[in-house]
């Protein structure tokens, strides 16, 4: 019996959020490393165009440029929360395509989920 973060398994039996998937239909899982590198590199993009729309807004005054300047701030304040979070996703890949990413809450508890599925799919 394992359980961490909202993933419990047992007996071959992985269950998160409620649905259970049988370890012996899970292809592969990985810690998607890169997730947290591609909110920031998301944000930093948008922090530049919402800067671009500013200049833009201070040197026209057009309402638009205001607007843009507005949502892309507010995209990028959200992909910076989520590259500064501490969650880290954990993809599982069952039955040849469908993707199940659960989040853990920390590097070290990624890694023991992944270790305890992949225990539980050798087992079954």
């Amino acid at each position: 019996m394992f359980e961490r973060d909202g993933i419990s398994i047992n007996s071959g039996i992985i269950t998160f959020k409620g649905i259970s998937y049988p370890a012996s239909k899970v292809d592969s899982v990985a810690v998607d490393s890169s997730a947290k590198i591609k909110a920031a590199i998301g944000s930093a993009v948008f922090w530049a165009i919402g800067a671009a729309y500013g200049l833009d807004f201070y040197q026209t005054s057009r309402p638009f440029a205001l607007e843009a300047t507005i949502f892309c701030l507010a995209f990028a304040m959200w992909a910076l929360v989520i590259a500064i979070s501490k969650k880290v996703p954990v993809v599982v890949r069952a039955s040849g395509k469908k993707a199940i990413q659960m989040r853990a809450s920390d590097r070290q508890s990624a890694n023991a989920i992944k270790d305890a599925i992949n225990e539980a799919m050798r087992a079954g």
